[in-house]
């Protein structure tokens, strides 16, 4: 309807949403201004754990897949490939949240500075004091900022890193053009995103996959972690319904790839799957926090699934990490 502006579910969901005791936050949506509703999206609040991250065997998946070792995460793979021997570095990283992922950064000691921007004081507040707790606060300099209104020094950074937040970012190309602008001569733009359809509007063929694969679950690990049913099915999800929730959600991610390329030279790309299991995993995820047999014997056969799904081109890599250099103007005037 209206290319899925309003669909049916969103109807289900909002009988769903009341039974559940989700009524005053769906008001309280309908009530907020664009920025209102992604503050109130990004504030620290306690949920129930029901998403894929949970779940710690796929941090080992992702590792082998970003860096070729399961032991060797994304972030130590870059540093020690490509600025090895680099010292002092002047780091920048925007959509900070809460700043765990900017503190692994701090801590391989070759960052002199680094200036991470965020829009959420309640969580620029976590972030101040956790790094003060890992005496940290020398190297790491936390700041309010909106993305899109940021005035920064010309060929000022070594290395701008954006992890999970690139998706969230609109509009992508003058930003892209800033970030290009803001790198040294020698500096680096790494992220680590999903790229896959912007506002979640999943394929018909994606949604097929998805629901099959959940369908082939066994019942004790598929129940729901709100109302504990084992037959719900994986929806595309409405456009408005989206921008309710939180307008900046995915708002342009099937563009960062292409934009990335146009924007900046292009090192290395790095696909981790996540177009199946992404989707049949949300809101089932807490079945498999444990590490019990029959639950990780479960899991790889997942993983096969997706491996197999994906190798085949029957789906896109929808999470990818990259690594890129600065273009000058006239590389970019070329393209």
């Amino acid at each position: 309807m209206f290319n899925n502006l309003i669909n049916r579910h969103d109807f289900t969901r909002l009988i769903w949403g009341i039974r559940y005791g989700y009524l005053p936050l769906i008001l309280s949506r309908l009530t907020k201004g664009h920025l209102e509703r992604i503050l109130d999206a990004w504030k620290p609040r306690e949920t129930k754990p029901s998403t894929w991250w949970m779940i710690r065997l796929f941090q080992k998946r992702w590792n082998r897949f970003q860096s070729g070792d399961e032991n060797t995460g994304f972030r130590d793979y870059f540093c020690s490939v490509y600025l090895s021997g680099r010292r002092n570095l002047r780091g920048l990283t925007l959509g900070c949240g809460e700043g765990q992922k900017v503190l692994h950064w701090a801590r391989t000691g070759l960052f002199a500075q680094i200036e991470a921007y965020d829009l959420s004081p309640e969580r620029l507040e976590k972030a101040q004091l956790m790094t003060r707790q890992s005496g940290l606060q020398n190297c790491i300099q936390y700041k309010f900022g909106d993305v899109n209104r940021l005035e920064l020094p010309e060929g000022q950074y070594d290395v701008i890193f954006i992890e999970h937040a690139l998706h969230h970012f609109s509009p992508l190309e003058p930003l892209l053009k800033k970030i290009n602008d803001w790198l040294a001569a020698d500096g680096y733009f790494v992220f680590d995103e999903y790229v896959g359809p912007s506002r979640f509007q999943w394929t018909d063929r994606q949604l097929h996959l998805a629901n099959a694969v959940r369908a082939l679950i066994p019942e004790r690990f598929r129940s729901h972690v709100i109302d504990g049913r084992t037959d719900k099915k994986i929806i595309r999800p409405s456009r408005l319904s989206m921008i309710l929730k939180d307008p900046s959600e995915a708002v342009q991610s099937a563009e960062i790839l292409p934009l990335a390329a146009r924007f900046f030279q292009e090192i290395e790309v790095r696909g981790y799957r996540g177009a199946v299991l992404h989707l049949v995993l949300e809101g089932i995820a807490h079945n498999f926090v444990t590490e019990a047999p029959d639950a990780l014997s479960c899991l790889h056969f997942l993983f096969q699934i997706e491996d197999f799904l994906t190798q085949t081109g029957q789906v896109q890599n929808d999470f990818a990490v990259g690594i890129y250099r600065k273009k000058d103007n006239r590389e970019r005037r070329e393209v």
